[in-house]
Formats: structure tokens, sequence, C-alpha cells
């Protein structure tokens, strides 16, 4: 099949031309119009066009214009271009261009171009890949150019385009080139209510081939036989212009930044149903997360809403053929993924690691420890690369060299687990750094790792062997992203990733003696999710042990004195993590003539509020429901009495979002004081903002206050 190139000549369009950069373009005084920012773009120009020469692809084409303000924007003279990925394989960029411009003490502009030799693949440790090079002569109130072009096979869904980026942008604008009948539903995230759209039709002369299959039906991108003629195409230009956008801000506690700001995506669509999630097996523990609920009801995710009609076929028409349908919804997106040379065909193909297993099973009766025991096997002997994938192939020599890709280590996983005979699944997901996932418009490039889940008497476990912290059953915290897809051919659909609680617990032990030193013990135990957080802490070769103490332990305390430190269970990774310590201080007592006054809440205290006022853009997102209890035992001096101490409190954070219960008593010599702050929900609309900066206003001015001791005798 060979189809021109369609590029609408549209002349009252004025594209952005490579090196044209004039004495004029640095006349503006951006360093007053952005006295914050470190550089400004100038312009950000994307186009989206279809190439159907050879066969059918889609022609990206960028454009970025960039002028350094500070010393501090010289970071943007080092250029990282993402290299697309299109299932597990790095596209062509298949024209770069890139330059310097700056002017010379004749006021005239001087252009210094990046030789391709200086340009090079670097990877960026996940499964993301980066082109990159550095302008040369770059300094402050350089403008830096370049522009590049690549093609993609993949025309099911486009690349993202974002509007607003970490530094101003004065003009952003996407052109997208869809033939008529090519549909594609546009899917926007963040805010586009600034940016303008205007649509027009374009027509271009093509030249087609005609395709007949054997039984006289027409064919799209495959072999057969024809004659070619002349025709004259038509589509829809769009045009997405947005101006002097602002750059964002991180706030805390953002799942993923990308999910917030202006962009947008096309997705191929046309007529069909939605997919409620409901798959066709047998198993108990594949339910539909939607049941009973509308699309307009995603909005319970955070997840952008769509139209009542969510297609679920694509639809596609070469011009002078007849349009080709594919069903496209999640159960064929299931059986694609079985289908994946490296993926589904790469289950229950590995002999030798089934034997294995099933040597392994034989020393286990029950189906929980022989699970356990190839996992614990698996996450032991292979090496984490680094990279995150959903695909991954030849499993037996990534075992015996022991390292390879997510999905590797837990192909090897899935296949032994099987192997030993165990009812086991991969399950797709996408990690919580990439975003969340936008179930309703189906679609593979949505997921970048693989897990796996197996069915136990009692319960489904969700395993990833990448973590060497994490417990069996426990999903690191990159994993927690809501659903994941459960892909196999009977038992397929959509589960929920429900995290353990992130529950810790300190009890601390006090004497306070006349002068006003108060000496005891810690100890802090951290249990599954938050077992994993801290064993990841505690392993980290960036803080020494001793700086572990005096930041996750004893964190507040002031002018102490640590005695002793231990740890237990640090590998293993079933049990609690139990850290205790032995210290002394005297900054929390004051003594004033008869009078003690001791600030209880010596560690795990909470002294400034994490969620100060504020107008808040984002929402608030955690991985896990948060459970911090603090018990503290306090022996009253001899010669003393409790004459004030705190009261109880208990306050909620709206219906089921959480709660904070205080409590003080006396028995006998001893004090007690409890604190106990339950975050139930994980995700927070920035709307309960000011909820949560009340909720812990309460926490913030409790643990401030005093216990009072009155001497009794003199």
């Amino acid at each position: 099949m060979s189809l021109a190139l369609l590029t609408p000549a549209l002349a009252q369009l004025a594209f952005p031309k490579f090196q044209k950069v004039r004495e004029a373009d640095f006349q503006q005084d951006w360093q007053r119009e952005y006295p914050e920012a470190d550089a400004v773009v100038l312009h950000d120009y994307g186009e989206i066009a279809f190439d159907l020469q050879s066969k059918v692809r889609i022609r990206y084409i960028v454009h970025q214009r960039l002028m350094i303000l500070h010393e501090e924007g010289m970071k943007y003279a080092q250029a990282r271009i993402p290299i697309p990925i299109e299932q597990n394989r790095k596209l062509k960029i298949a024209k770069i261009e890139a330059a310097t411009y700056r002017l010379n003490p004749a006021g005239k502009v001087m252009k210094a171009n990046v030789e391709k030799r200086d340009m090079r693949e670097v990877q960026a440790g996940d499964n993301n890949w980066n082109l990159e090079f550095k302008f040369p002569l770059a300094q402050v109130g350089s403008i830096l150019e370049y522009t590049y072009t690549y093609y993609t096979d993949e025309i099911r869904h486009t690349s993202r385009w974002q509007f607003q980026r970490d530094i101003p942008v004065v003009l952003s604008e996407l052109h997208t080139f869809f033939p008529q009948n090519f549909r594609y539903f546009q899917l926007s995230t963040g805010d586009i209510s600034s940016v303008t759209i205007e649509k027009e039709r374009y027509q271009q002369p093509v030249a087609t081939d005609y395709f007949f299959s054997r039984n006289n039906r027409s064919t799209f991108g495959r072999e057969a036989y024809g004659n070619t003629r002349n025709i004259t195409a038509s589509g829809i230009h769009t045009i997405y212009v947005a101006e002097y956008m602002p750059p964002y801000e991180l706030e805390p506690h953002i799942q993923a930044i990308r999910d917030y700001i202006p962009a947008v995506q096309f997705r191929l669509s046309g007529k069909g149903r939605s997919f409620k999630g409901e798959g066709k097996g047998r198993s108990p523990f594949v339910r539909s997360l939607f049941a009973g609920k509308t699309e307009e009801s995603s909005g319970m995710l955070g997840l952008p809403q769509v139209p009542q009609q969510v297609p679920g076929y694509q639809w596609m028409k070469i011009p002078g053929t007849s349009a080709r349908q594919q069903k496209r919804d999640w159960e064929s997106i299931v059986r694609e993924l079985l289908r994946h040379p490296d993926l589904g065909r790469q289950i229950d193909r590995y002999e030798e690691l089934a034997n294995r297993a099933n040597r392994m099973a034989r020393r286990q009766r029950e189906d929980e420890k022989k699970a356990h025991a190839i996992f614990e096997h698996v996450r032991r002997r292979m090496q984490w690369n680094g990279v995150y994938s959903l695909y991954a192939d030849k499993l037996d020599q990534a075992y015996e060299t022991k390292t390879g890709s997510g999905a590797a280590i837990n192909l090897i996983l899935l296949n032994m687990l099987r192997g030993a005979g165990l009812n086991a699944y991969p399950v797709a997901i996408r990690t919580r750094n990439e975003g969340r996932i936008f179930h309703l418009l189906p679609g593979t490039d949505y997921f970048n790792h693989l897990i796996v889940a197996v069915q136990l008497p009692d319960r489904i476990a969700m395993l990833d062997a990448l973590s060497e912290v994490t417990a069996f059953g426990t999903l690191p915290e990159n994993d927690l992203n809501e659903i994941g897809l459960l892909i196999d051919k009977d038992e397929w659909g959509w589960m929920q990733i429900n995290p353990r609680d992130i529950f810790s617990r300190t009890c601390t032990s006090f004497n306070l003696d006349e002068s006003g030193t108060l000496s005891g013990t810690v100890e802090v135990i951290h249990t599954e999710f938050s077992a994993a957080v801290e064993r990841a802490r505690w392993l980290d070769d960036s803080i020494s042990q001793e700086e572990y103490i005096n930041l996750f332990v004893l964190s507040g305390l002031e002018d102490k004195h640590i005695s002793d430190y231990r740890f237990r269970n640090l590998e293993a990774t079933d049990e609690p993590f139990i850290i205790n310590c032995n210290f002394s201080t005297s900054a929390f007592v004051e003594k004033v003539d008869n009078y003690l006054f001791v600030r209880p809440m010596t560690t795990r205290t909470i002294s400034e509020n994490p969620f100060p006022p504020a107008k808040r853009n984002f929402p608030i997102s955690f991985p896990a429901p948060t459970r911090d209890y603090y018990l503290l035992g306090m022996k009253i001096p001899e010669g003393y009495e409790v004459a004030q101490m705190p009261s109880p409190l208990f306050v909620r954070l709206g219906k089921e979002g959480g709660q904070f219960m205080y409590n003080t008593f006396l028995d006998g010599e001893y004090l007690f004081i409890t604190s106990a702050i339950y975050l139930a929900q994980t995700y927070f609309a920035s709307e309960a903002y000011d909820d949560l900066t009340r909720f812990f206003e309460f926490v913030v001015d409790k643990h401030a206050e005093d216990i009072v001791l009155k001497r009794t005798e003199q």
C-alpha cells in the first residue's frame, strides 16, 4: 500500500521555522516579566499527523525554543529529550536539529549548532531512555532551540502533549491532522479551560493502492493485490493554543503531577459498549470495581470524567476503501497481552524453572508455604536492574545471570509458582509515579509493570519480587496505584490493590528525677508496609545508623544523650521491624519554683502542621492508610504530685477520613498518655485540604501541652 504523506497546505498558519532567531527575539525583557523563573519557554510546538506512504503510521514533530534568564537556568543547557518507547522497543528519532543563539558584542545573532556526534542515548533508570546533549556556548540570556521528528506504528493512541511546565511557557500549541473516518477521542487531564481550540477542514491529494483479499473484502495493512489511483483525502485540523502559562508548583503528597497538568492525548475510538470491568472467570477474587456505577461516578478515584457513551470499538478508514472495524475493549486487551510473545507466551514454557519449583514445593505441604518459599527464592536470587517493564523474554537466561527487569523477575516468579501447582496469574499495573489508569478507555499503554497474584486457601496474595525489604503479600510503595488488570483467558478482570496500613507503634518509658532529667527507653515497632519502608531507610547507605535514630526514632528530641540502640528482624521481613533505644534529656522539662513543667510528647511528636493553611491546587494522595500510635509511661518522682495534665480529646476527620485520639490517666505513681492518629483514606480532594489542616491543628496543639507536677514536700 502506498499513500502520500498527508501534509495540509494551510497558508494562513505560521508554523515555527528552525534557525530563524532574530535580534528582536532578544529584546523582550523576560527577566522582568518572570523575575523568579530560571528560564522561560518562548514557543512549545507539537504536530501529530498521519504518514500513509508505505504503511499506516503517525508522524510527530516537536519544536521548542527556550531562553535562559538566570544562572540557575543553565541546567536547561543540558537537554534531555525522551526517546519514545513502543512495546518495550525504542523508536528512532528520524530527524533532530539543535542550536544555541546569543548576541555578539555588535548586537548580531551568533549561532552554535549541536553536532550529531555529541548526542547520546542514556537510560533514565526505568524503562525510559533520553537523548542527551549540551548546548554549546550557552550562557544567561541565550536562546536554546531544538526540533525533532519521529514516526510510530502505534495509531491506537497518540503521545501526550502538556501545555504547562515547571517554568513559564509563553506559547504552547499543538496541531493535530486526523484524516476523515479516523475517529479519535480526546482525553484531557488538568484544567484546560485556558486552552483555545479551533478546528478546520483540510484536503490533500493522495495516491492510494486498493487492496483486496481472497474473499474480495478490503484489507488494511496486510499484503494483497490491487492497483493504484489518485483521490482527494480530507480530514480535520485541530489547533490547541495556550498562552502565558505559569509554572506548575509541586505540592507535598502528590501521587503524580502529570495527572493534574493541563494536557491532551487522543485514543482511536468509535461506536461500542463500555467495559465495566467484569471478568468471565469462575474465580471469586476477580470482581468488577465499578459494578453498578456509571461512567460519571469515576470521580471516586479522582479520574477525569468522560461522556456516558464510552467507545468500545475503533474505526479506521483509508481513503478510497471501506471502513475497518476493530473491537477494542478490555477483553480484547487481555487477549492481545496473552498473545504477546514477551508476556502471555512467556508463561508455562520454561520446563527447568517449573521442575526446580516442583522440587522446592515437595518439601512443603501447605500452599502458602510453597508460595512463600518460591517467593523468597526468586527475591533473594534475582537482582533487579532498575527497569520497570510489562514485557520480557529469555527468562532462563535472566535466571542464570541472576539479574533482570521487573517483568523478567516476576515472570520467573509466575512460572515457578505455576510449576509448583499453584494458581498464579500476571497482573498488569501502572506504577504510582506514572499516574492513574483511565480505565474507561482501554489500552495497553497504561501499564509499565507486571506483578503476580497467587490464589491461597484463605486469600489472594499480591507479590512483587523486586524489593528485598517487603514481606510476603506486601507490595512496594510504587506498586500501590489502586487497580491492576489480571490477565488470563478465563479469569481476567480488574483487581483492586488494597494496601496494608502504614502502622507504627511507639512505647516510651521515662523516669524523671528532681533535677528535671528524663531518662528511659523508647521502642518503635513497625509492621507490614511500615516495616518495609523503615527497613529501606535503615539500609540506605546515605545515612548512618545514628542519623537514622536521630531522624526517625528520636525525632524532635533535643539535647539528648543516646547510650545504646539496637534493632531486630532486619532480614526477617515477615516479622515486625523493631528499634530499641536508651537515652536521656533535660530539654523537655522546665523547673519553676516548686513546679516541674514536662512536655510528655518527647518522640513521635508533631510540632508543625504538615498541611499548613494555604491554597491547595492538587489532591492529596498517600500510598496507604496511616496508623501512628504513641504510648508514654512516666514514673512521677517522689515528693511530687500531678497538678495539671492534658484533657482527653477525640477528633474525627470527615465521615470516614480518619480520627485522632488523645488520652491521659493516672495509675498509682505512673502517668500514662496515649496518642493515636489514623488516616483511613488514601485520597483527599483539594477541597478537603482545609479539613486536613484543621485536623492536624488539633494534633499539634495537643502534642504541645505540658504536664504540671507540684512539689508536695519541702
